[in-house]
């Protein structure tokens, strides 16, 4: 028996809004697959008032375009996000934000400092960009056995 990951159950502040922060998680989510991930984009399109079986094309947000898109073993996902047709930012550039979803203490590892009193537990994930953390998502578990392959 193992625990596995079934839903958000919070979303602490850190620095941006809620929704803001579930929909850069859910971009990076969407594409790792995992358990986490999943959790991610569901709490995401619930956030949207979204079904769980909605599509993109469902989805009146503009959309985001990920890229650099990497899944770290045992750390966390990372990639650029930005919003399509975004234009560009003050100064030129694009608008296009490098996020990292993990561990807090793998998000200290990669350069970004983590709120004092942020817990570190199997069951938290940290969102950042711009090199800060914009929110800490603690997830909800429940005991049994992982799914296996279909057979």
């Amino acid at each position: 028996m193992t625990l596995h990951v079934t839903a958000v159950q919070d979303l602490g502040p850190a620095g941006s809004g809620r929704a803001e922060v579930l929909r850069y998680a859910a971009a990076l989510g969407a594409l790792s697959g995992g358990p986490v991930g999943r959790a991610l984009v569901r709490a995401d399109r619930a956030e949207a008032g979204l079904p769980e079986s909605a599509t993109a094309d469902d989805d009146d947000r503009p959309p985001l375009d990920v890229s650099g898109f990497a899944e770290h073993p045992g750390g966390g996902l990372e990639g650029l996000v930005r919003r399509a047709h975004a234009g560009l930012a003050p100064g030129g550039l694009l608008n296009t934000r490098r996020v990292l979803v993990g561990p807090p203490g793998w998000l200290a590892g990669q350069g970004v400092p983590v709120p004092s009193g942020t817990p570190d537990a199997g069951h938290t994930v940290a969102v950042a960009w711009d090199g800060a953390v914009r929110g800490v998502v603690t997830l909800r578990t429940a005991p049994g056995d992982r799914p296996g392959p279909a057979a």
